[in-house]
């Protein structure tokens, strides 16, 4: 299942996400600018910081799962390689490596592998909820940084696993 959490994004303030003081128009999010005539020094909406901290947390757990996933699938394939003692259907053949019997009991292995499927199916699903939540973060976010009160709605109408607190 999917992880989601909550966190108050209300107080957030560049400095604490990690940028340095002082911040001007070509330092920050990528493809962002942000205004330094709208607000003084670095205070600005802080539902623009949530959707970018909110977007920048989504799109590290995606590459995280993505590289797991992939981990996944590669053990998948190594023990399909090594042990190809089960067909599909689950019928056991006796290999022979140097004329001795290879494992005859094959549930152990037959049980890791629908396992491990499972995970890389959870992770799948997984991956496709991020993407999405991300992709409508990229769409939100640009409306909220110049503070239309369409970004305010398109947030509400979306159903996002972030509870993100606006200030306006």
């Amino acid at each position: 299942s999917a992880s989601s959490f909550t966190f108050d994004y209300s107080t957030l303030t560049f400095q604490s996400l990690g940028f340095p003081s002082g911040l001007r128009d070509d330092v920050g999010v990528p493809g962002i600018s942000w205004s330094a005539n709208r607000l003084p020094e670095d205070i600005y909406p802080a539902s623009g910081l949530a959707l970018a901290a909110a977007y920048h947390d989504i799109k590290t757990r995606l590459a995280s799962l993505e590289r797991e996933n992939s981990s996944i699938k590669k053990k998948l394939k190594n023990y399909e390689v090594k042990f190809p003692l089960v067909s599909e259907f689950g019928e056991e053949r006796i290999v022979c490596c140097s004329c001795e019997p290879i494992i005859k009991d094959t549930s152990v292995i037959q049980s890791e592998t629908t396992n491990l499927q499972q995970r890389i199916n959870s992770l799948t699903q997984e991956v496709w909820i991020l993407e999405e939540d991300a992709m409508t973060l990229s769409l939100i976010l640009p409306l909220v940084v110049v503070g239309t009160k369409q970004a305010n709605s398109a947030i509400q109408c979306h159903s996002l696993k972030y509870v993100l607190v606006m200030h306006e």
